[in-house]
């Protein structure tokens, strides 16, 4: 079996390739940033949870910063072994491997930290009938049918999992849907959570393409947008269609208050209905209104990738 290595700041890890585990990508710019900034510098004596582990490099990092012990847990039983199996190719003693279906099988331990970078992608290769038989290997990158399903479990369920000061770390993105995400941080953990992280990624045609059209679905549904385009000042703005297949833009625009999930409809005059996700009708805007957005600057879509902290009250 091949063997990878990837530098994670000063550090080194070595991790063994499987055609059947999720190999890290997002998850090497996550642990750049929080080992580079010191996020990570106080697990020593810690208990760690890596909540969708995958090839087991978030624990591992954790691990060779001196957290006591690491639970590695992922749907995939095949990754929770092979992710146990690069920890102690990487000299942690103390670790194990756990099956579970989200947090169904974790052993109840009170952990200092819940650390993640949860799965985003909707379904789409996976066979809904043998979830747990997935032949291609992006397929273990979906969780549900908007991409929510694990990071909807930590965001709702962690706290519960976590000792008195203990701290939930995780990745999300704008493909999540990203008011639903800080909706759920208000809710589950008021005045207790932070961003910590954000960054603007191009849509990868060859990678993200197949995925494109469940998510323009998706934001024509709730004005949350998943993807986007860039005008000439950087605008965020989706021209698309709607379910029904008529063209429409879907944007965020200041109306009366603060900027709001809009969606731009064209009409016979030249100029814009502007409606709510829910299509009622908010006002009519020329066609040279400025906050209109403009021409995209490039044909590349993108997306946010974000991280959060949150933490129990000690």
């Amino acid at each position: 079996m091949r063997t990878q290595q990837l530098q994670i700041s000063h550090l080194t890890v070595q991790l063994m390739e499987h055609p059947e585990v999720w190999s890290p990508l997002s998850a090497v710019e996550m642990l750049s940033f929080l080992v580079e900034h010191g996020i990570l510098k106080a697990l020593d004596q810690q208990q760690v949870l890596d909540f969708g582990t995958g090839s087991g490099i978030v624990g591992i990092v954790c691990g060779l910063l001196g957290a006591t012990s690491v639970t590695l847990s992922d749907y995939s039983a095949i990754a929770a072994q092979v992710a146990a199996a690069n920890a102690r190719q990487n000299g942690l003693t103390n670790v194990m491997g756990v099956q579970s279906d989200r947090f169904q099988q974790i052993p109840p331990t009170p952990y200092d930290l819940v650390i993640s970078n949860p799965p985003v992608q909707p379904w789409l290769f996976t066979n809904l009938d043998q979830p747990d038989n997935r032949t291609q290997v992006a397929a273990w990158n979906e969780a549900g049918a908007d991409g929510r399903l694990v990071l909807d479990a930590l965001l709702t369920t962690a706290m519960q999992f976590l000792g008195p000061g203990g701290r939930l770390i995780t990745s999300s993105s704008s493909r999540h849907g990203h008011r639903q995400t800080l909706n759920l941080l208000d809710t589950y953990w008021p005045q207790r959570w932070r961003q910590i992280y954000a960054a603007q990624h191009a849509i990868l045609p060859d990678y993200h393409g197949p995925y494109i059209q469940i998510w323009q679905h998706l934001q024509a549904l709730d004005g949350d947008l998943r993807i986007y385009q860039l005008d000439e000042r950087d605008r965020r703005f989706a021209p698309q269609t709607d379910a029904a297949g008529n063209p429409i833009v879907i944007t965020e625009l200041s109306l009366s208050g603060p900027p709001q999930p809009t969606i731009l409809r064209l009409l016979p005059s030249g100029d814009w209905a502007a409606e709510s996700p829910q299509g009622d009708r908010l006002t009519i805007l020329s066609a040279q209104d400025d906050r209109l957005p403009g021409k995209a600057t490039s044909e590349h879509w993108y997306y946010e990738y974000y991280l959060f902290e949150a933490w129990r009250e000690g």
